[in-house]
């Protein structure tokens, strides 16, 4: 048989062969003689090197007992290999698999997350599926402030609920956009069709339980808005104006739903309503203060009070930052109720001078971004001197990019003044953390969806991971580590651990209606404990 061994024996033969009648000097063909011989010597280090070459390839995969003989080995290296690239194939699926479920599924109600839902809408406005009209609705639970568990058990009923009411539409695209925020798109939808759907929709959230340690009422908890489009517009222009539809109905004050489609002059309509608003706002000064304190890690002392605006409508019904923020800023108002705010807290400081707290302010970096609001700011700071040092401005990094380079020297002229500068919603949105630490910043605070995600079981290792990447670029930089939305005392031990130096939330105290800044604190030392 002419396996590897009677390969290697005749190799040696051949060679042993033309040697020997080589140095006996027969009277043979030597020519002959010594093309046997130059043979059998290749023969043996072709086979010398094969050799050596199996036995790395061997220990490269972790095989050991390989034959001597060379095709017998290579014969089990070929199978090893098979089997490592069966595991390899079987392992790169599951990462894709993995990658995937992180990348378009939300973790916690199993519907698909924002990109899922973009990714679907892009593929629905592609001109060739011009099929008739589509429904995107954006769905909001209200539940600011709510406790983290409250608001996760909400948020899984509702889930159920909305999939409940499509059940009929195997082809709907359901998705949780945000935090409190549900998305829905229909492809091919009938017109007469829309307001039945939002109607079944506001019957069915009306069966949520609320957990009984938070002060709401259903009635007042849900806003759909509606817009229906077809494949003729944009992204930009669908989004906008569902979003414009959800915050008139948020503005209405009960829970319920507005239809606003892809139309000018709908949308108009719509902003009329929120105009009407800010200047009642702006006249009247119908608006009102809430505080929340920060505390610091070392001491569980209070550092700064943060201030949030609420807004007053005619009606006496109140309208949140989260809410008004987007709307004023569209409509040309923002700055001008930044400017309002900054008056009144410059006055409560003024007045209230013996509070041992700084006060954090918040400020759009649209306002900061007009030459003519921030001189403005730093006039009133330049005539204030004392308050240089207790107001801090904060800026919300999500909205940052668009304004960069006119804000660079805004922020390193108010620092220049002694006010500090912090940046706020870190960690909200896929960020770059070079590219935040390029700022001179006093201090970062980190979004709340990261913090709970340090003691969540699907995120905490990723979330752990990176926030140890920031908390040693702080360290490298020089800027403090702060945190939002802190509700439980394992995320406050965890990110102690992690270097962070403040932080925020339920478990360090409420928001509540600001009457005063001096008094008692809001937490005694060591309730961070319980």
């Amino acid at each position: 048989m002419f396996n590897g061994r009677n390969l290697w024996r005749l190799s040696l033969t051949l060679w042993g062969i033309g040697g020997s009648l080589l140095l006996m000097r027969l009277p043979i063909d030597w020519p002959l003689a010594s093309v046997w011989a130059l043979f059998g010597a290749m023969m043996w280090w072709y086979r010398r090197a094969i050799t050596k070459a199996i036995r790395a390839a061997a220990q490269t995969l972790d095989i050991h007992g390989i034959s001597d003989e060379p095709l017998e080995a290579i014969d089990a290296l070929a199978s090893a290999a098979r089997l490592h690239m069966q595991k390899a194939q079987q392992s790169t699926a599951h990462l894709a698999t993995h990658l995937q479920s992180d990348v378009y599924v939300d973790a916690q109600t199993h519907l698909g997350n924002r990109n899922f839902f973009d990714a679907r809408i892009e593929v629905l406005l592609q001109p060739e599926l011009n099929t008739g009209a589509g429904l995107v609705i954006f769905l909001l639970l209200q539940m600011d402030n709510w406790p983290d568990e409250a608001r996760n058990d909400v948020i899984e009923q509702a889930g159920v609920l909305i999939l409940n009411v499509l059940r009929d539409r195997p082809d709907a695209i359901v998705a949780r956009r945000h935090a409190n925020e549900f998305a829905v798109a229909l492809h091919p939808v009938k017109d007469s069709d829309v307001g039945a759907l939002c109607n079944r929709l506001c019957r069915a959230l009306k069966n949520l339980i609320l957990p009984a340690n938070v002060d709401a009422h259903v009635d007042q908890l849900y806003f759909l808005g509606a817009t229906v489009f077809s494949p003729d517009v944009s992204r930009y222009e669908l989004y906008s104006t569902a979003d414009l539809a959800l915050r008139t109905a948020q503005l209405r004050g009960n829970s319920g739903w507005v239809r606003l489609d892809v139309d000018r002059h709908l949308s108009i309509r719509g902003m009329v309503a929120w105009r009407t608003l800010f200047d009642h706002v702006l006249t009247k000064r119908h608006f009102g203060l809430i505080r929340q304190p920060v505390l610091k890690m070392a001491d569980n002392k209070v550092w700064a009070q943060e201030l949030f605006a609420v807004l007053w409508t005619q009606e006496g019904a109140p309208v949140s930052a989260s809410e008004f923020v987007p709307m004023a800023l569209a409509s040309g108002y923002l700055t001008d109720i930044d400017r309002m705010l900054i008056d009144d807290v410059v006055k409560i400081l003024m007045y209230d001078d013996h509070a041992p707290y700084r006060v954090i302010v918040n400020i759009h970096p649209a306002s900061l971004a007009k030459e003519n609001f921030s001189s403005w700011l730093i006039e009133r700071l330049a005539g204030h001197p004392a308050l240089r040092d207790r107001l801090v401005v904060e800026i919300s990094y999500a909205s940052l990019p668009t304004y960069a380079e006119k804000l660079e020297p805004v922020i390193a002229e108010l620092r220049r003044y002694g006010t500090t500068v912090g940046f706020d919603h870190v960690g909200e949105t896929l960020l770059d953390v070079t590219s935040l630490m390029e700022w001179a910043v006093d201090y970062i605070k980190v979004h709340q969806t990261a913090v709970h995600e340090v003691c969540d079981k699907h995120h905490s290792e990723q979330a752990v991971a990176w926030l140890s990447a920031l908390a040693q670029l702080c360290r490298d930089k020089d800027i403090a580590l702060y945190a939002e939305g802190i509700e439980h005392r394992e995320q406050w031990v965890r990110l102690k651990d992690l270097g962070f130096t403040a932080g925020q939330g339920f478990l360090l105290g409420k928001p509540t209606r600001l009457q005063r800044l001096a008094g008692e604190r809001v937490l005694a030392e060591g309730d961070t404990s319980r």
